[in-house]
């Protein structure tokens, strides 16, 4: 079969015209006989191009869709038109995107949920209508459910009465609340009753025990002797006195009562002050006492006092009258003296002037009952509290020493601000004072320099009998009370800050930072090594070798510095004899400075051989 000539076109034996192509081929074949590509919206069907269905956009053939036109989506190869879909809330090319309620989406198409169901996902609910109950993806009506009387499409809602929803069910309510409520009601109120009967009966009790610990009672009851305080008061003890045989001791609280009873006509408020004295504590109990017409009250006082001193003190008890409010006071006196001790009333000092200061405080001369006294004070308001306690220990040795030859101890004031001690005043002051303030121009004669070494060496005798090192044996440490001959002595020691109790150092007598003066320093001490009497024998032998010079026994020409002299000593070196100076006393000098203390000689032995020597007092 074959087509006229003129632009006819044979397919699937039809003719066709050949402009036919311009429109819907794309591309044609090499003859330009028939289309190789078709346009958009035509489909190849042999040699030719075929319209695609109105509803598609692009096609492979009249019934296989690629692409659809504006409201239509593509479904299994077909074409179908968006107002076919039912119950779509949404949508796109390929169908419904989203359902409304009541439907879900299936295949790009919504299908009805099942009945009574909300929303859903698939088969299973997630939803019920009002009324229902969602049951594991199931609705049911909410009656099915004991007591239960609506529901929100989810669980039940709303109960019979008597009945609360709990967990989606209705349970039975429990009261406990309200019993528990109406219980501590009850407790409350009977409570109250208690509080008040027992706030009662405290308060009458309260009042008893008050007037019992007040010693409140009634005039009439006491049978003892009070005389007028003034002229509503009466009084056994108007004032107190201590004195003779019923002084007062230091450190020791001593206690008495005073009886006020209101012989006036109306009620009263006694309260008793106390001033503040650093030398005493006092108290006065009660406190404050209301004391009605025809009443009485015990006062209990209590005193301590701090220090030996003639007391002058007084309690001011403040009265107010309740009817006019008007105010006075009473006065009642104490006085009375303590027994004599070492820790001394600041007041009794009489201080005249300053003769030395250091960096522990000043030195005054000053009179102590009449007699010539140093008073040495301590800078209290930059004390460190180790620096305390070696005064206490100081103060707590010197008061045991029973020695000529060791400067006599008064006592100490230990009032804050006031901490000072006081002991004996050398005329002529330390013997470093004599040797270089003073200088050649006064030296004394030898028999007077051996007997100031003689004193001393004593002096160092009682105190290692009795246990005691003093550690900083030198000039300024050895007082100068004479140099006349027919005083029986001339020095004494003094400064026992740096001194100790040998058996209580006997596991650690080694060198402490501090303690000692390097120029009269034992070898043992100054190389920290352990140390014994032997050490203060060396400090010693080195004081009696300036004394006996009457100048340094290492001086500043030759060693500069302090160090210097350490090096010497510990080279087993010691200073030379002078050429005044007499071989006996210098031998008795070095065999107390030998370098090995086993070998130096014994306190007793130094006494011993400077009693040969000694003329000036036996």
């Amino acid at each position: 079969m074959s087509c006229p000539s003129g632009g006819y076109v044979l397919s699937e034996n039809t003719c066709y015209l050949g402009n036919e192509l311009a429109v819907s081929c794309k591309q044609k074949t090499l003859s330009k006989l028939g289309c190789a590509v078709c346009n958009d919206g035509y489909y190849k069907k042999g040699s030719l191009c075929f319209s695609c269905p109105n509803s598609m956009k692009t096609c492979l053939g009249p019934n296989q869709a690629i692409s659809c036109k504006k409201d239509y989506f593509l479904y299994k190869m077909q074409c179908e038109a968006y107002e076919d879909l039912e119950h779509c809330n949404t949508t796109y090319e390929y169908g419904c995107r989203t359902c409304i309620d009541g439907y879900y989406l299936f295949d790009y198409h919504c299908m009805k949920c099942s009945d009574n169901c909300h929303q859903c996902r698939g088969e299973e609910c997630s939803i019920c209508d009002n009324d229902y109950i969602n049951s594991e993806g199931v609705c049911k009506y909410y009656k099915i459910i004991e007591h239960c009387k609506a529901a929100n499409g989810i669980e039940c809602t709303k109960c019979a009465s008597n009945y609360i929803v709990q967990n989606g069910d209705c349970k039975k309510k429990s009261y406990w609340y309200i019993y528990m409520i109406i219980g501590i009601c009850i407790l409350f109120i009977i409570l109250i009753f208690v509080v008040i009967i027992a706030y009662y009966y405290f308060k009458k009790s309260m009042k008893i025990k008050q007037n019992d610990i007040m010693k409140i009672k009634d005039l009439k009851e006491r049978d003892i002797e009070l005389v007028y305080a003034c002229d509503f008061l009466i009084t056994d003890h108007p004032r107190f006195e201590f004195f003779d045989e019923n002084q007062l001791i230091v450190g020791e609280t001593r206690e008495f009562n005073q009886i006020i009873g209101n012989v006036g006509k109306e009620r009263i408020k006694l309260q008793p002050t106390v001033f503040l004295n650093e030398k005493i504590e006092l108290t006065v109990e009660p406190k404050l006492v209301i004391l009605s017409k025809g009443k009485c009250v015990t006062f209990h006082y209590t005193i301590k006092p701090l220090c030996s001193t003639h007391i002058t003190d007084s309690v001011v008890i403040n009265i107010l009258h309740f009817n006019d409010n008007r105010e006075e006071s009473l006065k009642v006196d104490i006085e009375g003296m303590t027994n004599i001790t070492n820790i001394l009333d600041f007041d009794e000092l009489e201080i005249k002037k300053k003769v030395g200061e250091g960096s522990f405080g000043i030195v005054y001369k000053g009179f102590f009952r009449g007699e010539s006294v140093a008073i040495k004070t301590l800078k209290s308001d930059s004390m460190l509290d180790d620096q305390l306690d070696e005064f206490k220990k100081e103060v707590s040795m010197l008061d045991k020493f029973r020695s000529e030859y060791i400067v006599h101890f008064y006592g100490a004031v230990f009032i804050p601000n006031k901490i000072c001690m006081v002991t004996e005043y050398a005329k002529y002051g330390s013997l470093f004072h004599l040797i270089f303030k003073q200088g050649m121009k006064k030296l004394p004669k030898e028999a007077v320099r051996i007997k100031i070494c003689m004193d001393a060496a004593r002096g160092i005798e009682y105190l290692h009998q009795n246990g005691i090192l003093h550690r900083d044996i030198k000039p300024d440490n050895l007082l100068i009370f004479s140099l006349d001959k027919n005083v029986p002595v001339f020095a004494k020691i003094t400064d026992f800050g740096s001194s100790r109790n040998i058996n209580s150092m006997m596991t650690n007598m080694t060198f402490t930072k501090g303690i000692g003066t390097p120029v009269y320093m034992a070898p043992e001490v100054l190389d920290q090594s352990r140390y014994k009497t032997a050490a203060d024998v060396f400090s010693l032998s080195v004081t009696m070798f300036e004394t006996m010079k009457w100048g340094p026994a290492y001086p500043k020409e030759q060693f500069k510095y302090p160090w210097q002299i350490a090096q010497f000593v510990c080279d087993k070196k010691r200073p030379t004899k002078p050429d005044d100076m007499r071989q006996e006393i210098y031998d008795i000098i070095s065999n107390g400075w030998l370098d090995d203390s086993r070998h130096r000689s014994s306190i007793e032995t130094i006494v011993q051989q400077l009693g040969k020597y000694n003329t000036v007092y036996q």
